[in-house]
Formats: structure tokens, C-alpha cells, sequence
């Protein structure tokens, strides 16, 4: 997979089990936490399980990337 670098506008773009990256904003993303997967959807977040921690932290889908597949 590769980075695409194209951010959400709108939580209804993201499914659960889909793989995104984290904005290089984000403090995540300077602590290593760069991509992960999509385990919950809501309204106006997006809940995504880190793979370096393992932590699951809710973003806003502006500072999340779509994952493209290999």
C-alpha cells in the first residue's frame, strides 16, 4: 500500500476496516502513529486503530488520508 495523500472531507467517505494515514499535522503522526485502520464511523469523526500503539483515537477526516491498494 502507499500513500495517496488524498484527505476526507466528510466522515461518510470512510468504512470501518479501511486503512488510512494519519495528516503529518497531527501529533500522532510525529510520534510515529502514521497509518491505521477505520473501526468506527460517526457523524463527524472517524475512530481509527493506530498500528504502532494500538491506541484507538477519533480524528476529524480532514486528518486522514485514503490508503490506495497495491
Amino acid at each position: 500500500m502507499h500513500n495517496t495523500h488524498v484527505y476526507g472531507e466528510s466522515a461518510v467517505e470512510f468504512a470501518v476496516g479501511q486503512r488510512v494515514a494519519v495528516h503529518p499535522i497531527t501529533p500522532q503522526f510525529m510520534q510515529g502513529d502514521r497509518y491505521g485502520e477505520v473501526v468506527l464511523v460517526g457523524r463527524t469523526r472517524v475512530s481509527v486503530k493506530l498500528d504502532r500503539s494500538g491506541r484507538t483515537l477519533r480524528f476529524s477526516p480532514q486528518n486522514l488520508a485514503h490508503m490506495a491498494r497495491d
